[in-house]
């Protein structure tokens, strides 16, 4: 099988690359942090601690008013040219099979390679379905070079910045125990799955005044967590090859294979239901995907 070549890798990007889909994807953090921020002044009785970082008083007056903090809003305008409505918003998982963002329409196409490479049924078709991948891969590869350059750099070093800040805060022992949460690890979210941090994130959806897209249960989080970094591994692969070996393509298709997945349960198979080879295993995915009460799982796939 000949290789599909590419431009010459460049780490820095392909790590930037999936940073920004990872944090895009829990972009509701930067949401909690901020109304964490608002509630230290509104119930100073709950926040003695002296652990608790400085960060709250930047996040909470800097807000959209500084370039390392930008707002929801600016987020939207900055990230949605790049990667679409964030898989980690009710919008962004619903529409996704009719998105028309350039990123999620060459990624629908990726994703969908991989899963009906994944369930071939025979050899043949397999070499059939392995060509379909690569050119989805390199369309996918093509989306990304594409934006790559200054404005790129610029969003992402935004974008990491109030990250930090972000979790800073919410990993803060000072702020976790004001919700009945013990110590969350360092790692956490992009690096660790602690299962503290997902509770924090249930937690204060609770207590706090909350949109419905940051207002999520102990598993809707984990699964977030799951697509965050399942996605930006992903997307770290694709652009880091020189070109697409039979190796490397096999490692591609488990990644996108396993990142399908998790957006197919984050939106309960309607959204994500995968073209198969064959009519009969596109009928047997969508009898298997989850379900959710009041949620059609009988939408046809994206061509």
């Amino acid at each position: 099988m000949e290789e599909t070549e590419f431009a010459t890798p460049d780490e820095e990007f392909s790590v930037a690359a999936g940073n920004l889909y990872a944090y895009w994807t829990l972009n509701c953090l930067a949401e909690i942090s901020y109304a964490v921020s608002n509630d230290a002044v509104a119930r100073p009785q709950l926040y003695q601690s002296d652990d608790i970082p400085d960060d709250l008083v930047t996040m909470r007056m800097s807000y959209g008013t500084t370039p390392h903090l930008p707002n929801s809003a600016q987020r939207q305008a900055m990230i949605t040219p790049i990667l679409g409505p964030s898989d980690g918003s009710r919008a962004g998982t619903m529409m996704a099979a009719v998105s028309q963002s350039p990123f999620q329409i060459a990624r629908r196409k990726f994703l969908d390679a991989c899963t009906a490479f994944a369930q071939q049924a025979s050899d043949i078709e397999g070499e059939i379905l392995e060509d379909r991948v690569r050119s989805s891969a390199a369309t996918l590869r093509a989306h990304f070079q594409g934006i790559r350059g200054k404005s790129f750099r610029l969003t992402a070093q935004q974008i990491n910045a109030l990250f930090d800040v972000a979790t800073r805060i919410l990993k803060s022992p000072g702020v976790t125990k004001v919700f009945g949460i013990g110590h969350i690890e360092s790692a956490w979210p992009l690096k660790s799955m602690d299962p503290n941090g997902a509770k924090f994130v249930e937690s204060a959806g609770t207590a706090l005044p909350s949109s419905g897209d940051w207002k999520l249960t102990f598993t809707d989080f984990l699964l977030l967590q799951r697509i965050a970094e399942e996605g930006s591994q992903t997307i770290h692969v694709l652009l880091s090859a020189d070109s697409l070996s039979d190796k490397d393509l096999k490692l591609l298709i488990r990644k996108g294979y396993t990142w399908g997945a998790s957006l197919r349960e984050a939106s309960s198979g309607a959204q994500y239901t995968p073209q198969s080879a064959t009519s009969a295993q596109a009928q047997m995915i969508r009898q298997h995907a989850p379900r959710l009460p009041g949620i059609q799982t009988s939408a046809t796939p994206a061509q």
